[in-house]
């Protein structure tokens, strides 16, 4: 059974990996989406590929450090579809370097896309549906590096426990809407990022790139990394009508990373 058709969904960072998966999974279950990334290269392949496929579909460039981005984002994929019922709110930028070498300017641009972004974008689309009177879901993406801080990640760390407590602020707010907001908090997702991010980590520590994956990956009590399709099913899941009475929860989705 789809548990999606005749519901719109946005879904922001959707060029690739975690954004991706998830919007192939909604797609799939009957929804209509509406993809947007900064790189509109990749985004623009994704909408074809959906198109060919059956799949009702738009396909938008933004930049969500940029307001303006933001809002035309938003009443473009009203325009199209008529409203938002659901909001994947999964762009985000990475960064790393040792606590010591980091300068003023290197947060900018992490709290620029990562708070600032996120909650703009929460909020023109929260505002959408109030206007419309449309019961919503937000699911907003946070990291499990945001609960308990990681070496080499401060501005990031910082960022993502930022999205927790907006997630929680806004879920208190909105509930009075129905609308419900919740965060998923992944650990490692088996993904070009993370090897992106592990072979920073290998320079700055003089080892091996094999050595950080295979150290983060026994770390994590089930064993692997996760998929972008196990993360994004959870986000199926906190979408549905299975979690109707479910928000403001931060939900760790990391193989058992999390566990004290």
């Amino acid at each position: 059974m789809k548990r999606f058709i005749d519901k719109v969904v946005l879904i922001t960072g959707a060029a690739k990996g975690l954004g991706k998966e998830s919007a192939r999974l909604f797609a799939e279950e009957g929804a209509s989406v509406s993809i947007s990334d900064i790189d509109y290269e990749g985004i623009a392949k994704l909408e074809k590929e959906f198109i060919a496929s059956g799949y009702d579909v738009l396909g938008l460039k933004a930049d969500i450090s940029k307001l303006i981005d933001i809002e035309a984002m938003v009443s473009e994929t009203v325009k199209k579809f008529g409203q938002v019922d659901i909001l994947i709110n999964n762009a985000a930028v990475p960064f790393q370097k040792p606590m010591m070498e980091i300068n003023w300017e290197d947060w900018d641009p992490v709290l620029n896309v990562n708070i600032k972004g996120t909650f703009h974008v929460l909020k023109a689309v929260a505002s959408e549906m109030i206007k419309r009177k449309t019961d919503g879901i937000i699911v907003n993406i946070s990291s499990l590096a945001g609960s308990g801080g990681r070496p080499l990640y401060v501005p990031y760390a910082a960022s993502k426990a930022a999205v927790m407590n907006i997630t929680q602020s806004a879920a208190r707010e909105l509930a009075k809407y129905n609308i419900r907001v919740n965060s998923i908090s992944p650990g490692n997702i088996k993904s070009q990022m993370l090897v992106d991010c592990a072979k920073n980590v290998a320079k700055m520590e003089k080892t091996k790139l094999e050595d950080i994956l295979n150290l983060w990956r026994d770390r994590i009590p089930l064993k692997h990394m996760a998929k972008p399709e196990e993360i994004a099913k959870t986000i199926l899941m906190v979408c549905s009508e299975d979690a109707s009475y479910i928000t403001g929860q931060i939900i760790n989705v990391c193989g058992g990373l999390s566990i004290p």
